[in-house]
């Protein structure tokens, strides 16, 4: 299977982080995996806040 990424621009960093949530519930439901990694000029301003 081959990998993908995501990113969000929306300025509402709680959305983004819900929607993210939501991608990542899915995709363990098929069996897939989603992570996080960071993009120079697209960074997450607290990263932290991905992490449970």
């Amino acid at each position: 299977m081959s990998g993908g990424s995501t990113r969000s621009l929306d300025p509402d960093l709680d959305r983004s982080i819900d929607q993210f949530g939501i991608l990542a519930e899915n995709a363990a439901s098929l069996g897939m995996e989603t992570t996080v990694e960071a993009s120079p000029g697209l960074t997450v301003p607290v990263v932290s806040r991905f992490v449970v």
